[in-house]
């Protein structure tokens, strides 16, 4: 996932912000000796800037429905899938090593939709058989062991519906 330029910055600052003394010339973003009057406001908006965007990460994005499914690892971390038919689920984009995530998926229409999944996920006792009935929610957790050969181990919850 790329950093936004403006959440690097913010981090940029608040590791100056901690690095030593506070010194006009040499170090004017340091909180020791009366730097933190000078710098608390502006630290806290930066660290306001970076808890957002990480908030923002555990949305769960959007995934376009297709005949073929391919998630973008790199635009988040979890992912929200309605299926209306039965789809095929290919390697993901994106996939970073140790990254891991969920995958929400839902049974629209009348349900009975099932996946296949592509030789990287790894499912023990096998590829998941999802719950049948519309509007049944299901969720895949996912952790990428290996991303040359891409292996990603994979677990399965059944039937979310209150």
């Amino acid at each position: 996932m790329t950093t936004p330029a403006a959440v690097a910055g913010a981090l940029t600052r608040l590791a100056q912000y901690n690095s030593g003394d506070y010194e006009p010339a040499s170090n004017p973003r340091g909180f020791d000796d009366g730097g933190h009057v000078i710098n608390f406001p502006a630290a806290l908006a930066d660290m306001v800037t970076v808890s957002n965007w990480i908030a923002g990460t555990f949305a769960p994005v959007a995934v376009t429905e297709g005949p073929a499914v391919t998630l973008d690892l790199s635009s988040g971390l979890n992912f929200a899938l309605t299926l209306t038919g039965s789809r095929a689920v290919m390697d993901p984009t994106g996939a970073a090593l140790g990254q891991s995530g969920l995958l929400i998926l839902t049974q629209g229409g009348a349900g009975g939709h099932q996946l296949s999944w592509s030789g990287a996920w790894r499912f023990a006792g096998g590829a998941p058989i999802l719950s049948p009935a519309a509007g049944a929610i299901d969720t895949v957790s996912f952790f990428v062991v290996s991303t040359a050969p891409l292996v990603i181990l994979a677990a399965t919850t059944f039937d979310f519906r209150t």
